[in-house]
């Protein structure tokens, strides 16, 4: 029920129930209408959604440990980041919390490029 209070009241997306399955479904039945509002639920609290890289490796830092320029700095080092993210050859970020969000493998007709 919290999980269903916050979809519903905090990112403000309409949901469903399944009756056969017990399931919850957006009311809209577009993956499309989720993804945007969690995006907005992230900008609204100051969140950063990076598109257009391939992460490579994601590394914790020591507490004591300044990289140098990077292509982002996602939020102001107090308190310091906790993570760097890499695409192959290069730090694209730092950040103090990390989403993953890899996308499908099955429907390269809506933008995935099969790496999941």
């Amino acid at each position: 029920e919290e999980l269903r209070h916050w979809f519903e009241h905090d990112v403000k997306l309409s949901l469903t129930l399944e009756e056969s399955t017990q399931k919850l479904f957006p009311t809209s039945n577009s993956a499309r209408e989720v993804r945007n509002k969690l995006v907005e639920a992230v900008e609204e609290q100051g969140g950063v959604v990076m598109h257009g890289h391939g992460v490579s490796s994601m590394k914790r830092l020591p507490s004591e440990e300044h990289d140098g320029e990077l292509l982002w700095h996602l939020y102001a080092e107090d308190p310091p980041s906790k993570w760097s993210l890499h695409e192959p050859g290069a730090l694209i970020a730092r950040a103090r919390a990390v989403v993953v969000a890899t996308g499908g493998l099955s429907f390269p007709a809506v933008g995935t490029d099969g790496t999941g």
